[in-house]
């Protein structure tokens, strides 16, 4: 008799523990998407309908079509109800378990989340029976997640005159005929599409990351939504998915190709040999680029890429702080190379598109040029780099066409891989730029050689 008071008293302690650490927890008890468009709303209509306070057994029965939310909106209400209930259990993707294992299976994990010592069962009858006792004798609260058929309910053979009268059941179907015979009719919810603010809000936090698409790609992202039938799961994948199936290394390749090099029209081979340079195996990589259709090889042996995908890459690159940062557009080159405090993640660095016509000034002969050829030597070299990175880049520096360039606003781009300068005009010690530069491209390069001290 001490013995039970005592094993009674020890469950006491445990549920007021349980209780409270899950009233702290809150939303939090069960994993819920990071963010939700729409779903408070939908998750107090449920809890409306359920009205926990009198003791009575409910079945709640939720039901919509595929990517509408139904399990996003179930996760939600559990969270909510679980701190009421003694014994509580959401299992997930009951079909999948039906479909594999059986009723037993089903049975068997609803136990496991239950009571850990009924988990042990080893045959069938044991199994049911000891399934039967806790469902109608303890007050549960159990979520059944995915049932797409309606012999699982009945095969579980959960009568409601025996149920605990404070127990509540949640089942989500894609079918609402699956659920008639198990949930009364008023019992039935039906999750609804978001509407179109909402989903364009949803599309735009997981495709850019902010809560509103920018004004250049806003007439796309609404085209987008309105052709997946703003479907929240949908809205969260489309266009993620292609890129977020990517390892890591075909991801950086990717982002190079749409944020850089896409607009300079390389041929194939040369692109490949930047990479390689930079450590990837890019043949494989841009093999998967072009089966998910990220990616093309046009008949002048060129990569093209389609202008949404390009702006995809470059939203995703500029508004993810993990992400090494792609420089393509002169203003917002000329801010990080003007902080010389800042620069650090800078991956790449493109001036221009690389097509565009040499000045003459670029194709200046000097008399220090010829001297290297004749005698290559330090003090030849020296008298060159002079007269090319003072006289002549000063001399144009007012053309629109050229930019000039200071070598010490690179050193802080430690990260720096990619990095073209076409007519450029540079000035400074070239030892400030970045020991771990792959691939410079100086078109109309007045220099004959390169400088020694490049690291």
């Amino acid at each position: 008799m001490m013995n039970s008071n005592i094993d009674s008293e020890e469950d006491r302690l445990r549920q007021t523990i349980l209780k409270r650490v899950q009233n702290e927890l809150d939303d939090t008890t069960f994993h819920v998407a990071a963010y939700t468009v729409g779903l408070d709303s939908r998750v107090q209509r449920v809890l409306d309908m359920l009205d926990v306070r009198p003791k009575r057994f409910r079945v709640l029965g939720i039901h919509g079509i595929p990517g509408v939310g139904k399990t996003t909106l179930a996760k939600s209400a559990f969270s909510k109800l679980v701190s009421s209930f003694k014994k509580c259990c959401f299992i997930s993707n009951v079909r999948e378990t039906w479909e594999d294992e059986g009723l037993p299976g089903v049975q068997k994990k609803i136990l496991g989340h239950l009571s850990e010592s009924l988990v042990n069962a080893k045959n069938v009858g044991e199994i049911a029976f000891q399934f039967s006792r806790m469902v109608h004798q303890e007050c549960v609260l159990l979520v059944l997640d995915d049932i797409t058929d309606a012999k699982l309910l009945e095969s579980l053979q959960i009568e409601r005159n025996k149920m605990d009268k404070g127990s509540t059941i949640i089942i989500t179907s894609r079918d609402s005929k699956v659920l008639l015979d198990f949930a009364d009719n008023d019992m039935l919810y039906e999750v609804e599409k978001l509407d179109f603010n909402d989903s364009l809000k949803l599309f735009s936090y997981h495709s850019l990351r902010r809560k509103k698409p920018t004004e250049d790609f806003d007439d796309l992202s609404k085209k987008i939504v309105d052709s997946l039938g703003r479907l929240p799961l949908a809205l969260e994948r489309v266009l993620r998915i292609s890129i977020d199936g990517l390892d890591k290394e075909e991801q950086c390749i990717f982002l190079d190709i749409s944020c850089l090099l896409i607009q300079m029209e390389m041929k194939t081979e040369d692109v490949i040999d930047i990479f390689e340079c930079c450590g990837f195996h890019p043949r494989l990589a841009i093999q998967r680029l072009i089966k998910r259709s990220l990616l093309k090889v046009t008949d002048q042996n060129t990569f093209w890429m389609h202008d949404e995908v390009r702006d995809m890459g470059r939203q995703i690159d500029k508004n993810d702080p993990g992400n090494p940062s792609r420089l393509w557009d002169m203003k917002s080159i000329m801010s990080a190379l003007k902080d010389e405090q800042g620069g650090h993640g800078v991956r790449g660095l493109v001036l221009g598109n690389g097509k565009r016509r040499l000045p003459k000034e670029c194709k200046v002969e000097t008399t220090s040029g010829s001297n290297i050829q004749r005698a290559p030597n330090i003090e030849t070299t020296t008298i060159c780099l002079r007269e090319k990175l003072g006289e002549y880049f000063l001399r144009i520096r007012h053309k629109d066409d050229n930019v000039t360039l200071c070598t010490k606003s690179f050193k802080p781009m430690v990260n720096l891989k990619l990095l073209q300068i076409n007519c450029a005009q540079v000035k400074g010690d070239f030892r400030y730029m970045p020991a771990g530069l792959r691939w410079l491209q100086w078109k109309g390069c007045p220099l004959k050689s390169f400088p020694s001290n490049i690291p």
